[in-house]
């Protein structure tokens, strides 16, 4: 079937806050079509770790694509001395992105939505009453039209620009478990921090693949590559010549601001199109299912009126995700400014440790895993944000001035 007119909603992107905002919209009756540029399955420049708080928001069977589920985490100190946490329950599912999207996908198809692959979206222009979508295919009218197309979102162009987000930069390496000489714990993620003045690099392992990568604020970007480089001989999980071999994948992480226009002129932004990467551990899966629900949620209740669709997606976006964003983002200055003190709190506070679990399956939130790392000093507030927040710009640029 060939593109054209006559839809409720076109959603833009068919990853998984696209596939399931269009398996929500369609299972209320609404025509809703996908259009995206790949055809599924198709690789996804990611980590594939999935929170665990993920779940409540995927509104269907999704289980079966899950690798392995991660109890414990081992951290070291700039890939150097190192402790190892556990807890009783799942925090992060593991999944391969080809497998995991195209399973979010099909449920889309199957709820009633029709999905166009191999279709570019080139603009998106919001007209009287509607919105249209020049694609590769042809052009496209609906009534609304729900930007799920990534970090370099065209759909969310009419509405901000690059400079409302906080941006972060990631690489990474899906590994196939045979050409590794050193197998790692399939219950057990691996974190190094502070090797960089902001950011970390990962294992995730995926039962016969292992997902390898490091990610840091743009501005440390060229840094990547070596500290991957470094962060895999430190980890003696491959030989350097078989390493060498490696060509990364890389990708870009945007964090929503106070600048960020979630919604407007028929458009509804969600996952990383609205900047919903969280900051702090730089998954994105989670919020990315939950925005779905609200977007799709604002257009069923409000379908015959843009003004009160729109101003309903944004206030509960900023409630229920953007605030928590916020306080990642603190979390985050606070961590790159005492780098230390960070890493000594998580090996040494089961208090910390605990809440950290609880908010990635959901049961808290960052309010409450600030209020945990800062004790008395929470009564600081702006004082405190201020010298974090120089503390940050002076680490992030003086490693940018002097290089690795």
């Amino acid at each position: 079937m060939a593109p054209g007119n006559g839809w409720d909603v076109i959603v833009a992107g068919g990853g998984p806050a696209g596939a399931i905002t269009a398996w929500r919209l369609a299972t209320a009756g609404m025509r809703t079509a996908i259009v995206d540029a790949a055809r599924f399955p198709r690789d996804k420049a990611c980590g594939g770790g999935v929170q665990v708080r993920a779940s409540k928001w995927i509104p269907f069977e999704w289980q079966h694509v899950v690798r392995s589920a991660v109890y414990r985490a081992d951290f070291s100190y700039k890939l150097g001395e190192r402790f190892t946490r556990h807890y009783p329950d799942p925090i992060v599912y593991c999944v391969r992105r080809t497998e995991f999207d195209a399973c979010l996908l099909d449920q889309a198809r199957l709820a009633g939505a029709q999905v166009f692959e191999g279709v570019r979206v080139d603009r998106v222009e919001p007209v009287v009453e509607s919105v249209r979508l020049d694609t590769s295919r042809g052009a496209m009218t609906a009534r609304y039209v729900v930007g799920a197309d990534g970090a370099n979102s065209v759909a969310g162009k009419p509405l901000n620009s690059r400079e409302n987000f906080y941006w972060q930069a990631a690489i990474y390496l899906e590994v196939a478990a045979g050409q590794l000489d050193t197998q790692p714990r399939g219950d057990s993620l691996r974190i190094d921090w502070a090797s960089l003045p902001s950011g970390y690099a990962w294992t995730f392992p995926k039962d016969d693949f292992v997902n390898v990568g490091a990610g840091c604020p743009v501005a440390l970007a060229k840094s990547l590559r070596r500290y991957l480089r470094d962060y895999l001989g430190s980890e003696s999980l491959m030989q350097p010549a078989a390493a060498a071999g490696l060509r990364p994948s890389g990708h870009m992480l945007p964090t929503l601001t106070h600048r960020t226009i979630p919604a407007g002129k028929g458009l509804f932004l969600v996952g990383d199109a609205a900047g919903l990467v969280e900051p702090l551990t730089g998954e994105g899966i989670s919020y990315a299912c939950h925005s779905a629900a609200l977007a799709a949620r604002a257009l069923v209740e409000y379908f015959d009126s843009a003004a009160d669709a729109t101003e309903a997606y944004a206030h509960s976006l900023k409630r229920e995700i953007g605030y928590e964003i916020m306080l990642a983002r603190r979390l985050l200055s606070l961590a790159v400014t005492f780098p230390r003190l960070f890493y000594r709190v998580f090996r040494s506070s089961d208090e910390v440790w605990v809440t950290f679990c609880r908010v990635l399956r959901g049961e808290m939130t960052f309010e409450h895993l600030r209020n945990r790392i800062l004790g008395p000093l929470k009564v600081l507030g702006s004082t405190l944000d201020s010298l974090v927040d120089w503390g940050e710009r002076r680490r992030v640029l003086g490693h940018v001035i002097t290089g690795p």
